[in-house]
């Protein structure tokens, strides 16, 4: 089974209602498709990558003091990448091409422990390239999306804790957009006992998200998101980065923007 009908679908994004602006937010993914951020206002962009290979190579502004992304990549619990809280770049540290496979040799679905009702090895299905890009690329879509900021909603990483998310919530959070179409692709069928808090009619699911993926929703930004992150799998740091200008080998290719350096 795929799609809607999977067991993946069922486990981490349980409401069928959500599915057209899930299916919209990966087919953005896969084709790259334009956004207009906080930053861009409203010129549609393309997201982009900067490799932070070596030190000075990519640096930006933050309340006026300078961050070479480099250092923040190599701090003992960085993640392999990092998304601009604001804008459509996406940073990747040398991590993400030394410590991350293209793809896997075998196939690894995690497993129910029955004991404690947690789900094993869920890290040796997402840990490759692929996915990390996706959960990145995710975060600029899901920022593109929403008509107004989501509150009151940290994300996460964990099989486990993408399992426990609301309906709401799973839209919301990149690594279960990452843990789905790894699972499909691997054909994962166990996730556990796990269904997670439903949403309370009283929440902000039709103000909050155009389910629908269309008109405000994927490709307009009317606000800035509210999301917080604990890292990437073993990782401690936040994969999102707050800044102003963005500079790659000395030349800036987004500028500083008076209104968001004092914030």
């Amino acid at each position: 089974m795929t799609g809607i009908t999977s067991p993946a679908y069922a486990g981490l994004f349980k409401d069928d209602d959500y599915a057209p602006y899930i299916t919209k937010l990966l087919t953005n993914v896969s084709t790259g498709a334009q956004v207009t951020t906080l930053r861009s206002r409203v010129k549609p962009v393309t997201p982009l990558f900067a490799c932070a290979s070596t030190p000075g190579v990519v640096t930006l502004r933050e309340h006026q003091v300078t961050i070479d992304m480099y250092s923040q990549c190599t701090k003992a619990g960085a993640p392999p990448a990092f998304a601009w809280s604001n804008n459509h770049w996406i940073v990747l540290c040398p991590a993400y091409f030394t410590d991350f496979p293209l793809k896997a040799s075998i196939h690894y679905c995690p497993s129910t422990d029955f004991m404690s009702n947690q789900m094993r090895l869920w890290g040796h299905l997402v840990f490759y390239k692929p996915f990390v890009l996706l959960h990145e690329l995710a975060h600029v879509y899901i920022r593109a999306s929403q008509v107004r900021p989501v509150k009151n909603y940290e994300e996460t990483y964990d099989w486990n804790g993408a399992l426990g998310l609301s309906a709401l919530e799973s839209t919301l959070n990149p690594q279960n957009y990452a843990f789905y179409v790894a699972a499909l692709a691997a054909g994962c069928t166990d996730f556990g006992d796990l269904g997670g808090l439903q949403d309370d009619p009283m929440t902000c699911r039709a103000r909050c998200l155009n389910v629908n993926g269309t008109g405000p929703g994927l490709g307009v930004s009317n606000g800035t998101s509210t999301v917080s992150s604990i890292g990437f799998g073993n990782s401690t740091m936040s994969d999102v980065i707050d800044g102003d200008g963005l500079t790659i080998n000395g030349v800036q290719v987004e500028d500083d923007d008076p209104a968001m350096s004092t914030r």
